[in-house]
């Protein structure tokens, strides 16, 4: 038993804007969903994957086959609400037969099943704008389960401009589009919008995070529990990157945080008291690296243990893992914790499992792998290990 632990070769991360957990079951077990299976070179279908203990192996569990047909999953996101993960799918629009179309799934990771996918909306391609596909999943406490994708393409004076749509299922994922639904978030007109991330906040809240292509602002608009959208707002920064998928996955809460790739090329973070209308502020140049960018998705995720707050994140330069922590005093400095690798995603969660400990699926160069981290101990910045000259043997070692 050692860590890492390498996924099966024909299983994949999302390659844009797209979040797999790792996920801890009531039973003690340990998951993750990805793209593909074993044994199959098909990448509309989603694996379920499991662990009794997760430095051994993962095995599949289930499978689900997305939207039939040769289209590829671009975007690929993961929510766990008990042991139900909830998932969302957009196709790549540049594949197959189904291009840009959105599905829903869940697995039941206390019975080890994955439930069919279900077609959230028939989307068209957006020949003229960025071709971007970026979807999120969120759940209510009423269980309203919450979706934000890139829509259909709006045609104005012969070009097609890239649009954000929320929807909502309140039959826990069996029909979308109801009264009201598709919903437009963005602002329209002659901008494309683009990669929505939600951030739950406090009473069923949804807070919504995107970006206008076209002057790369950054936005926030918050969904109240009735599903009314606040007036559109101003931009929380209207210099943020170029990249085309800014955000990570964030921190909800009665006061909610979200991690963006900021106009240095470093992850700053967004925060606000939950509201429905509120008042973003930023802390600028969070992270002290330039972070990796890869298929114009920036490598940047948050997660907490319910007291502190952790930004993990790729390094451009060295392709090597770094967290930062706020314990509430505010942001520290940078550590090194995982080295000597080509980091292409990063998912990151906090769970029990004999202590603490901060769990992440990563690509390496091509290769999923799972790997944790104990943060009930303090982390040792690698970069400030040194070694003897000379006739040396560190270890590890097992007690």
């Amino acid at each position: 038993m050692a860590l890492p632990v390498s996924f099966n070769a024909n299983l994949s991360v999302g390659p844009q804007n797209s979040y797999h957990g790792p996920f801890k079951s009531s039973g003690g077990d340990f998951y993750t969903v990805l793209r593909g299976r074993p044994g199959s070179a098909d990448l509309s279908q989603i694996s379920l994957q499991k662990a009794i203990d997760p430095t051994d192996s993962f095995s599949e569990q289930a499978s689900s086959d997305l939207g039939a047909g040769d289209s590829n999953i671009g975007s690929f996101w993961c929510s766990q609400v008990a042991d139900i993960i909830h998932t969302v799918a957009q196709f790549l629009q540049t594949t197959g037969t189904n291009p840009h179309d959105v599905y829903y799934s869940s697995a039941n990771i206390s019975a080890d099943t994955l439930a069919a996918g279900v077609l959230i909306e028939n989307l068209g391609t957006d020949d003229d704008g960025p071709n971007a596909v970026a979807c999120f999943v969120a759940v209510r406490a009423t269980g309203d389960i919450i979706v934000v994708y890139q829509g259909d393409p709006e045609m104005l004076m012969g070009t097609e401009y890239a649009r954000i749509d929320a929807n909502k299922s309140t039959d826990d994922g069996a029909t979308w589009s109801g009264t009201g639904f598709p919903l437009a978030v963005d602002d329209g007109g002659n901008d494309h919008w683009v990669a929505p991330v939600i951030v739950a906040g406090d009473s069923n809240r949804m807070h919504i995070f995107f970006k206008n292509d076209d002057l790369d602002d950054a936005y926030q608009r918050a969904m109240a529990s009735d599903d009314g959208l606040e007036t559109f707002p101003s931009s929380f920064d209207d210099t943020i990157h170029s990249d085309l998928y800014p955000f990570g996955p964030g921190i909800p809460g009665s006061t909610v945080y979200c991690p963006y790739k900021d106009a240095a090329g470093t992850t700053s973070i967004v925060s606000l008291t939950s509201a429905d209308a509120p008042s973003p502020s930023t802390t600028t140049g969070v992270g002290d690296n330039t972070v990796r960018v890869v298929n114009d998705n920036v490598l940047h995720a948050m997660a907490s243990d319910g007291a502190d707050r952790y930004l993990v994140y790729v390094d451009n330069i060295s392709d090597d893992l770094f967290r930062d922590i706020d314990t509430g005093s505010g942001w520290g400095t940078d550590v090194e914790f995982l080295d000597n690798i080509t980091c292409n995603h990063i998912s990151p969660n906090i769970y029990d499992r004999s202590g603490t400990k901060l769990a992440y699926i990563y690509d390496d160069a091509g290769t999923i792998k799972y790997n944790e981290v104990d943060i009930s101990i303090a982390f040792t910045n690698l970069s400030d290990v040194k070694f003897p000259d000379q006739n040396y043997f560190t270890g590890p070692f097992d007690i």
